[in-house]
């Protein structure tokens, strides 16, 4: 640690250098810069030759330079320093402050850093780095220019040490912060990647799959005919499952385009109604829908539009019990058509209304659910609901009392409504519906 020329400030010169310090600490989170900052104001404000910050290392139960003015930092941190046979170690292990006049007098001075950095040590102050009554490190200063080290020098290293550990604590804090944040940014490009590539890989097979299965499905003699049949209603929910992910993808991507036309909603959900409930379906439960006598006219992108009211009734039907009622009521609110279903299921929890909309969330135990899916229908139905500048939310009494899920979509005012950027009006009058 070579000679630095420092000046020493004196009297109120102390208050402002606090102030300074302070206003600077708070005002960087780097933490290398806050380091380095730390050591030279200790060093400058005690008029020594050098300082230094040492943090303790809990793999290796010792400490380590984080800093030191003058000394090259790769060098410096490959010495460590123990707990046991140095004054570092003692300020630390005890939380005590601790000044060495003269350091030939001290039976417990570290003397390998010297040797290492070519550095004589004659005298030392060093004092604890610690917040909340937790010791992090310790900070030095060595060979003080004019004079012994005194009580004002202790108590002003100990202000410096207490506003420097909070400020490191700030910059941990944050650095970890943004380490997470890296990772995260990492997974989700790898997760993009994955669904990407799963779906594509998944969708070749399986359409041979499904071809073959539709051949062989009718054509074969009992009970032949059962396992077609249920091999390719088990492809058919492969291949949903493999639409659903590469939508959600889409949508999490910005790249789902829709244009969107003027439409009488009763026709787009009385389509809707019609595609869902039918089959099994309509055979298993009390099906019932409502729609108003006059028009409803909504801007709306009628394929998507149509999945995402069809994903909302399908949770309706799949989280109620055979034999139960499933209502859906179309009808007009101010400024808005709005689409209640309405299912006497298993009802929510209140903390649930809200996250049954979040990706992959399911109501139920993965490991003990009676139901499939990944848990990507509500959550594709609220993004495709919102390019349409409209809204969706649950309601529910409670467990054992149903659920209400509604759909509210602004109404066409005029002729052409303002469409959102990147949605494409229609070209021409023609293609209004």
């Amino acid at each position: 640690m070579p000679h630095t020329p420092l000046s020493t400030p004196s009297g109120d010169a102390h208050v402002r250098l606090l102030l300074s310090i302070s206003s600077k600490l708070n005002s960087t989170l780097d933490l290398d810069r806050l380091l380095t900052f730390i050591i030279e104001s200790a060093a400058r404000a005690l008029g020594c030759e050098a300082a230094s910050v040492l943090l303790f290392d809990p793999a290796t139960e010792q400490l380590r330079f984080a800093a030191a003015t003058g000394s090259n930092p790769q060098q410096i941190a490959q010495i460590p320093v123990p707990l046991e046979g140095s004054i570092a170690g003692r300020i630390f292990t005890e939380e005590t402050t601790v000044i060495v006049q003269d350091v030939r007098h001290a039976p417990d001075h570290f003397e390998d850093v010297d040797e290492e950095v070519e550095f004589v040590t004659r005298s030392l102050l060093g004092v604890p780095l610690g917040i909340e009554g937790t010791v992090t490190g310790v900070l030095e200063v060595l060979n003080k220019r004019h004079g012994p080290f005194t009580k004002v020098d202790e108590e002003l290293l100990t202000m410096i040490a207490s506003q420097a550990a909070l400020a490191l604590r700030n910059a941990r804090q944050m650095q970890l912060v943004q380490d997470a944040y890296r990772r995260l940014s990492e997974f989700e490009a790898f997760r993009s990647d994955f669904m990407a590539l799963a779906s594509h890989e998944l969708r070749t097979p399986l359409t041979t799959i499904l071809q073959t299965l539709d051949i062989l499905n009718g054509e074969q003699a009992p009970p032949l005919d059962a396992f077609a049949r249920e091999g390719l209603e088990a492809a058919h929910r492969l291949h949903d499952i493999i639409d659903a992910m590469t939508q959600m993808e889409q949508l999490r991507c910005e790249t789902t385009q829709i244009v969107r036309r003027r439409y009488d909603a009763r026709s787009l959900v009385q389509e809707m109604w019609s595609a869902v409930v039918r089959g099994d379906v309509a055979k298993a439960y009390q099906t019932r829908l409502v729609l108003p006598d006059a028009p409803l006219p909504v801007w709306a992108d009628p394929e998507s539009l149509q999945a995402a009211l069809a994903n909302v009734l399908r949770n309706a039907f799949q989280f109620s019990p055979p034999g139960s009622r499933v209502q859906a009521t179309l009808e007009q609110a101010p400024q808005a058509a709005v689409l209640r279903i309405e299912d006497n299921g298993r009802g929510l929890r209140p903390d649930h209304l809200e996250m049954i909309f979040d990706e992959f969330f399911q109501v139920e135990n993965h490991l003990t659910r009676s139901h499939g899916g990944l848990g990507l229908g509500l959550c594709i139905a609220r993004h495709l609901v919102e390019l349409h500048e409209g809204r969706i939310w649950a309601t529910s009494d409670g467990l054992g009392h149903g659920t209400t899920l509604h759909v509210e979509l602004p109404l066409c005012r005029t002729e052409f409504a303002a469409l959102p950027p990147g949605l494409r009006a229609p070209a021409r009058m023609d293609d209004l519906g």
